[in-house]
């Protein structure tokens, strides 16, 4: 936001990351994938007279049918990730947070940002691998070290 610009509105927060705050009782009763929190970070994609609509990037589905409507067996079946977007009604919204100053909003770790919780996952695994493999190797130069002061 420049400092010119004083009033601000939801037109200002379109394309942007905010972080919505929901009722209690609200999330209690809501069951929306990728929404394990009441406290979220999401991109708004629109706003109308029912609510906010905003954007889960890694909505999970299981198709029945393929794209040709034949039925896909059970057993048959694999997970999908799509972008998706919901409409979240105003009466569960206690509160959109918007930073007008900030170019991409970042959550904090302890906060959620929706839909990617399989990610942040897959990253913390490959994060330890990481770790693990510079501690082997910085444990193997040591070894070799010791054995060149010794020979």
């Amino acid at each position: 936001m420049t400092p010119e610009k004083e009033n601000f509105n939801m037109e200002d927060c379109l394309g942007r990351r905010v972080r919505v705050v929901l009722h209690k009782e609200a999330f209690g009763q809501l069951q929306i994938e990728g929404v394990t929190s009441p406290k979220f970070y999401a991109r708004v994609l629109g706003f109308d007279s029912i609510g906010l609509w905003l954007e889960n990037p890694n909505y999970r589905i299981m198709p029945s049918y393929d794209s040709d409507g034949k039925y896909i067996p059970p057993e048959q079946r694999k997970e999908e990730c799509h972008r998706s977007a919901f409409l979240l009604p105003w009466p569960l919204i206690q509160s959109v947070i918007a930073f007008p100053d900030i170019e991409e909003v970042t959550p904090e770790e302890e906060e959620e940002l929706i839909g990617f919780a399989a990610v942040r996952e897959k990253q913390k695994e490959i994060n330890e691998m990481r770790e693990r493999a510079a501690a082997r190797a910085s444990k193997k130069k040591k070894s070799s070290k010791d054995k060149s002061i010794r020979g």
